[in-house]
């Protein structure tokens, strides 16, 4: 649930008829042209490389950088702007890999600043420590959290810190690997989806 401001007001009625339109029709998302907001997201470059590989503190360090470029494709789904991050993952063995441990930071920045009546944060740094326990050769499962500040400044609930855990199972058949996740938001509920799902198929081995 999020605050808004009392519609006794006249002005401030005004404001929202403006920028929330669909807000008194009580639907969750926009509309355009009777259709739902569903299309093409923005394309991005993503690269990551092992930078650091070798000592009793850690096993590698991983780093990267992806940048998503603007597209018009649908005005609510094809953001304007160029946004750019830098990502370190710090890896860790124990028990000779019956465990390993991951710890990634990464830094972002955003061109567009603000969104109807909305401002937006600049930047977000993201905190997201995993830990994945291997239980055979074949099947494995993952725990993680996710920390990051609110895109969101100045709006209540909406620009309190996110918190997220993950958890996730994996099965490896033949040049495949499996996974499914689920995702819950914890602490705050205003700024993150209150659940979501992960399905993936990976093909390790290509002719």
């Amino acid at each position: 649930p999020v605050d808004f401001p009392t519609q006794e007001n006249e002005a401030r009625r005004l404001v929202i008829n403006y920028y929330y339109p669909y807000l008194n029709e009580y639907k969750t998302e926009d509309s355009i042209g009777n259709y739902d907001s569903i299309a093409r997201g923005n394309p991005k470059l993503f690269f990551q490389s092992t930078i650091l590989k070798g000592n009793f503190l850690y096993d590698k360090i991983t780093a990267g950088s992806q940048i998503r470029t603007s597209t018009h494709s649908v005005e609510l789904i094809g953001t304007p702007g160029t946004d750019f991050s830098l990502f370190a993952i710090y890896h860790k063995d124990w028990f000779d890999g019956k465990i390993n441990w991951k710890f990634g930071v990464s830094y972002s920045q955003f061109e567009m600043q603000r969104y109807r009546n909305l401002d937006l944060r600049k930047n977000q740094w993201t905190f997201r420590p995993s830990l994945t326990y291997n239980i055979s050769e074949t099947w494995k499962v993952n725990l993680e959290y996710v920390y990051f500040a609110s895109p969101i400044l100045h709006w209540n609930r909406l620009s309190t810190p996110a918190h997220q855990v993950g958890i996730g199972i994996g099965h490896k058949s033949d040049n495949y690997f499996l996974q499914f996740g689920v995702f819950e938001n914890i602490i705050t509920y205003s700024n993150t989806p209150d659940i979501g799902f992960l399905f993936s198929i990976e093909k390790f081995k290509l002719n």
